[in-house]
C-alpha cells in the first residue's frame, strides 16, 4: 500500500490553506478512498470465509458419498442377518460418527451428521423391515427342510418298522405345527396358517402311498386346508388305497411264490402262510379262503416230495428206483399221488448227477461221507492229513458195492472199482491246469505238491491221478506230465521237465546236429519201448495220441542227456531209464505185458533182485505165481465173463455159422479169443482191459453183456497192484457176492450185479501210472 503522501499525489490533492480554500470540495476524497480501501478489505474476508464454506461442503459430499457406499457393502454382506435392522443401526451410527469426527470443521461435522441422520433414519427403516422378511423366510425354510428329514426318515423304517414309522412321522408333525403356531401364531397369525398348510400338504403327499389311512387322519385334523382341496386329497388316497390293495395283493403273492421258488431250488420245506394274510390283499374272506387253499396244496405237495426225495438222497439208483415203485404202488390221494410224481423226477435228476459226479454227489448226500467232509473243512492243520485219509475212504467206499450183509447196503453206488474217482471235476480240471502249465519248476512242483497232499494214502493218490488223465481232451493232464510224475522223485526229474518246454527239445537236437525225427526212428525195434506202448491198443485213434505223447516226452528226455550225439544210443538210455527202470515185462499169451513196479507197504519200489537192498521178501515170488496162475486160466476166465459178442455197432464179432451149436460157438470163442486177446493194464495199475485183434488188425475192446468194459481186478489183500487171484462161479444159477473194493477177499472178473452203473464204453484215454 502506498504511503500516505504518494496516495494524496497520486490522486491530485492540494495540500494548504490556498488549497483547503480552493479546493473545498475535493476534502471528500480522502475520506472517499479510505472508504474504498476498507470496502476492499472487507470484501477480502468475505472471500476467505467462502473459500472455508467451500472446502467443508465439499469434504462433507465426499464423506457423504464415502459413507453411502459403506453402507452399501455392509447391506450386501449382512442382508440375510435375522437381526438385520438393529445391526445396521449400530454399525451405521459407528461409521458416522468416525467420518463426523474427522470433519475439518464443526461446521462441516455438523452438517454431515445432519445429512447422515437421515440416511440412517430412512434405511433402518427398511432394514427393520428386510430383517424380520429373513426372519420368516429362515423359518419358513428350516420347517420344509425339517418335514423333508422326517418323510425321509419315514421312508427308510417303513421297510422295516411300518407301524413305528407312521407312529413316529404323526409324532414329529404333530410337534411341527406346534413349533409354528408358538412362533408365529400370535405375531404373523397369516403366515403360521401358511406354513401349516404346506407342512399339512407335504407330509400328506409323502405317506400317501404307503399309508393312506394316516394321510387321511392328518387331513381331517388340519383347520388350515381348504375345503376344496381337502376334498381333492380325499379323492387320491381312496385311489390309492385301491391301488395298493392290488399291489399289496402282487407283492404278497410275489412274496409266497418266490418263498416256494426258493424252498424248490434249495431243497428246503415251505411254511404256508395263515388264512388272515391272504385276507388282507383280498377283497372278501371267501376268495381269501380259495386262494390259502390253493397255495397251501402246492406248498403240502413240494414238502411231500421232499420227505420222499430225503429218503432216498445218498443212495444208489436201483434203491432209488425201488423207492420209487414203493412209493406209486402205496398210492394216496390228488397230493400225494402228485408229490411222488414230483419226487421222481427229483430223484432222478438226483441219480443222474450221481452218474455225472458220483464224488460231490457221496460227499453231499451220503450221511456217511458228508460228515467226514465236515470233519475235514474244520480240521487243524496238524489232523487235516488224516481226516483227508478218511475223507477219500469214504468217499471211494461208498462208491464200490456193498460189503457182505452191510446194513447200510443202499448207499453204495456199485461202482466198479476202476470206475470209482476221488476228486469232483471242477477240482480236477484246476489241478490238471496247473500240472499243464506253467514253468518246468513250476509243473513239476504241481505234480510234487499233488503226490505230497496223498502221503501215506497211495491208493487214493493213484485214483485221484487217474481222474485228472480221464477229463475230456484239452483239460486232462498231458502224457508228457504223466511221464514227469512217474519219475517225479527221481534225481532225472527236473532234467526231463527242463526238456518238455516248448522249443527245449527242437532246440537241443539242433545243437548236436540232429532232428527229432532222427530220434523218433529210433523207437523202432526197442522191445521195452514197443511192449509198453502196445497197451494203448485200442478201438478209437485216440490211443495213436497217447503212443505219441509218450514218444515226444522220451525223445525230449533223450534230446536233453549230455555228451550223447548218438541217437540210438540216447533213445535207449532214455527208454530204459523212464520205462524200463519203472516196469516189469511179462509175457502172456502172444504179448509181453508191462506191469508198473509199484510201491510196497513203506511207499519204496520193490526190486526184482532178491539180493537187492530194494528187497523186501515180498513181490517177486507172488508175481510170479500170479502170472503163472494168468496164463493158465485165463481162458476159463474169459468165458465166465458172459461176453457181448458183438462191436458197438451192433455188428457181430463172431458169426453163428448155420446150425451150430452153443457149446461149438463158446469153444469157437475161446479159442480166438485166447489167440488174439491183448491185456492193458488200466490207468490206476489196479487191473487189465481185455482187446481182441481182428482179422483187420484193428483191436476191438471187450464187454459184458451190460456193455461195461470187460476188466479184470488185480486188487488182493492190502498191497497194491498185485496181480489177480480169480474166483471163477462154475454154477450160473449161484449168486456172486458182491464185496466193497477195500474187503481183502479177492474177487477177480468184475460181475454185473445191481446196483451198477453204465460207464462209457471205450477205456478212459491215457495211462495214468499212479
Amino acid at each position: 500500500m502506498p504511503k500516505i503522501p504518494q496516495y494524496v499525489a497520486q490522486q491530485g490533492i492540494k495540500t494548504g490553506p490556498v488549497a483547503d480554500q480552493i479546493n473545498v470540495g475535493a476534502m471528500t476524497a480522502p475520506a472517499a478512498a479510505i472508504g474504498t480501501y476498507a470496502s476492499a478489505a472487507q470484501d477480502m474476508g468475505a472471500f476467505f470465509q467462502d473459500r472455508e464454506k467451500e472446502r467443508g461442503l465439499r469434504w462433507t459430499g465426499d464423506a457423504n458419498y464415502k459413507f453411502t457406499n459403506a453402507m452399501t457393502e455392509w447391506h450386501m454382506a449382512n442382508q440375510d442377518r435375522e437381526d438385520y435392522g438393529p445391526a445396521f443401526k449400530e454399525h451405521a451410527e459407528k461409521i458416522a460418527n468416525d467420518f463426523v469426527s474427522a470433519a475439518p470443521s464443526k461446521q462441516a461435522g455438523d452438517v454431515l451428521r445432519h445429512q447422515l441422520q437421515g440416511s440412517i433414519a430412512r434405511q433402518y427403516e427398511m432394514a427393520l423391515k428386510v430383517g424380520e422378511r429373513t426372519r420368516f423366510d429362515n423359518f419358513e425354510l428350516g420347517e420344509q427342510n425339517s418335514t423333508q428329514s422326517s418323510l425321509e426318515m419315514f421312508r427308510q423304517l417303513g421297510s422295516i418298522d411300518p407301524i413305528g414309522a407312521s407312529t413316529t412321522i404323526y409324532g414329529q408333525f404333530i410337534a411341527q405345527n406346534a413349533r409354528i403356531t408358538e412362533a408365529f401364531g400370535k405375531k404373523a397369525p397369516a403366515f403360521a396358517a401358511k406354513l401349516r398348510r404346506d407342512a399339512t400338504a407335504s407330509v400328506i403327499q409323502g405317506v400317501m402311498d404307503t399309508d393312506p389311512d394316516l394321510a387321511e387322519m392328518i387331513l381331517m385334523e388340519s383347520t388350515d386346508i381348504p375345503e376344496q382341496y381337502r376334498q381333492i386329497q380325499l379323492d387320491k388316497i381312496n385311489q390309492t388305497r385301491k391301488s395298493l390293495r392290488v399291489l399289496g395283493a402282487n407283492a404278497f403273492h410275489m412274496s409266497i411264490e418266490n418263498e416256494l421258488s426258493n424252498g424248490e431250488l434249495k431243497g428246503t420245506h415251505v411254511v404256508t402262510p395263515p388264512v388272515n394274510s391272504f385276507a388282507a390283499v383280498y377283497p372278501d374272506e371267501a376268495s381269501a379262503q380259495v386262494a390259502h387253499d390253493k397255495y397251501r396244496m402246492r406248498v403240502d405237495i413240494h414238502n411231500g416230495s421232499l420227505d420222499h426225495v430225503k429218503e432216498a438222497a445218498g443212495k444208489n439208483k436201483y434203491a432209488m428206483q425201488q423207492q420209487i415203485a414203493a412209493l406209486k404202488a402205496k398210492g394216496g390221494g390228488v397230493v400225494e399221488q402228485q408229490s411222488i410224481a414230483l419226487a421222481e423226477q427229483k430223484i432222478k435228476a438226483m441219480g443222474e448227477f450221481a452218474d455225472s459226479n458220483p464224488v460231490e454227489y457221496v460227499q453231499t448226500y451220503n450221511p456217511v461221507v458228508a460228515k467226514a467232509r465236515e470233519l475235514y473243512a474244520g480240521a487243524t492243520d496238524k489232523d487235516k492229513p488224516g481226516r483227508l485219509r478218511q475223507l477219500n475212504a469214504e468217499t471211494l467206499r461208498y462208491q464200490g458195492h456193498a460189503p457182505l450183509g452191510a446194513p447200510d447196503a443202499e448207499y453204495y453206488l456199485g461202482m466198479e472199482s476202476h470206475q470209482v474217482s476221488l476228486l469232483p471235476k471242477e477240482q480236477a480240471v484246476k489241478i490238471a491246469g496247473q500240472i499243464n502249465n506253467g514253468t518246468p519248476d513250476e509243473q513239476l512242483n504241481a505234480i510234487r505238491s499233488f503226490m505230497a497232499t496223498y502221503e501215506g494214502d497211495p491208493d487214493s493218490e493213484a485214483i485221484a491221478w487217474r481222474d485228472l488223465a480221464n477229463l475230456p481232451a484239452g483239460q486232462a493232464v498231458s502224457q508228457q506230465m504223466q511221464l514227469l510224475k512217474l519219475v517225479a522223485n527221481k534225481p532225472f526229474a527236473r532234467q526231463l521237465a527242463a526238456a518238455l518246454a516248448p522249443g527245449v527239445a527242437n532246440q537241443n537236437a539242433k545243437n548236436k546236429g540232429l532232428s527229432l525225427d532222427d530220434y523218433e526212428k529210433k523207437f523202432i525195434g526197442n522191445p521195452t519201448w514197443e511192449a509198453f506202448s502196445a497197451m494203448y491198443g485200442g478201438d478209437n485213434g485216440q490211443r495213436a495220441k497217447v503212443v505219441a505223447g509218450f514218444r515226444e516226452a522220451i525223445t525230449a528226455y533223450a534230446a536233453s542227456l549230455p555228451n550223447m550225439n548218438n541217437a540210438t544210443q540216447a533213445v535207449k538210455l532214455a527208454v530204459d531209464t523212464l520205462i524200463g527202470g519203472e516196469f516189469r515185462f511179462e509175457d502172456i499169451g502172444k504179448q509181453t505185458v508191462p506191469f508198473a513196479k509199484w510201491a510196497g507197504p513203506d511207499n519204496r519200489p520193490h526190486g526184482e533182485d532178491k539180493s537187492s537192498f530194494l528187497w523186501f521178501g515180498y513181490g517177486d515170488s507172488e508175481m510170479d505165481a500170479v502170472v503163472a496162475k494168468v496164463k493158465a486160466d485165463f481162458g476159463n476166465t474169459i468165458l465166465a465173463a458172459d461176453l457181448m459178442q458183438t462191436t458197438d455197432d451192433g455188428a457181430a464179432l463172431w458169426p453163428k455159422a448155420p446150425g451150430a451149436t452153443q457149446q461149438a460157438i463158446d469153444t469157437y470163442i475161446q479159442k480166438d479169443v485166447n489167440e488174439n486177446k491183448m491185456l492193458v493194464p488200466s490207468e490206476d495199475g489196479k487191473g487189465m482191459y481185455v482187446y481182441m485183434n481182428t482179422v483187420l488188425g484193428i483191436p476191438v475192446q471187450l464187454r459184458t453183456k451190460d456193455k461195461r468194459p470187460l476188466y479184470i481186478s488185480f486188487d488182493t489183500s492190502s498191497k497194491r497192484h498185485n496181480l489177480p487171484v480169480y474166483v471163477v462161479p462154475t454154477d450160473p444159477n449161484r449168486e456172486v457176492k458182491r464185496r466193497d473194493w477195500l474187503d481183502t477177499t479177492p474177487v477177480g472178473l468184475d460181475l454185473p450185479e445191481p446196483p451198477k452203473k453204465d460207464r462209457p464204453l471205450n477205456r478212459p484215454s491215457g495211462y495214468s501210472p499212479e
